[in-house]
């Protein structure tokens, strides 16, 4: 499989499944098939954001995982896919432009890329999910990420910039890969793959 480049746009996510043992445990956790959500970005593109400049001019892909929030290319996951190590969903909010992309792939190169995993709210929120579910839910770090957390945040930015208000289309502060999945049946995600995977 590979992605057909003419389709995917920044701003897009992609959900996966992992089979690794940290997968296998984030599954059994949060009862979910989904282990991983990750952002499109542009790279090397005229950013409405200034501070961000880098010599490349493509798509990639902005994961949150340890022990940093990096940039992959596109190939990364085709190989991942290829080998039978992941199932990929291609996915975008329902309520879509191009400009809330654009801006939620500036706001993850900004804010995201390079910063520290966010251990310490990850594994916290698995045992919150796991054990004290009567407990309120616990608030991430603004300077370290998870896979989910980050991908939120850089929407929720975008949603202020290109709709003029802020939508949290998770509608928790510490969504996981089964809130995405929850959102996705729910119709506020909308599946993409068929146009962006062949």
């Amino acid at each position: 499989m590979q992605f057909i480049r003419e389709n995917i746009k920044p701003g897009y996510q992609l959900l996966a499944h992992t089979d690794t043992v940290f997968g296998w445990m984030i599954r059994k956790v949060l009862g979910s098939d989904s282990t991983h959500d990750a952002l499109i970005c542009a790279v090397g593109r005229e950013l409405q954001c200034a501070e961000f400049h880098s010599p490349y001019q493509e798509l990639m892909v902005g994961d949150a995982q340890p022990p940093v929030a990096t940039l992959h290319p596109l190939s990364y996951y085709e190989d991942k896919i290829n080998a039978g190590k992941w199932r990929i969903k291609v996915i975008r909010p329902v309520r879509w432009s191009d400009k809330y992309g654009e801006v939620a792939s500036e706001e993850w190169l900004l804010r995201v890329h390079n910063a520290p995993y966010d251990y310490w709210s990850f594994w916290r929120s698995l045992v919150w999910r796991c054990m004290f579910k009567w407990w309120p839910a616990i608030q991430g770090k603004d300077w370290a990420w998870y896979c989910t957390e980050g991908v939120r945040k850089a929407s929720m930015a975008a949603t202020e910039i290109a709709f003029s208000e802020v939508i949290d289309f998770w509608k928790n502060p510490m969504p996981t890969p089964r809130t995405t999945e929850k959102r996705l049946a729910d119709g506020v995600f909308v599946d993409v793959t068929h146009q962006c995977l062949t």
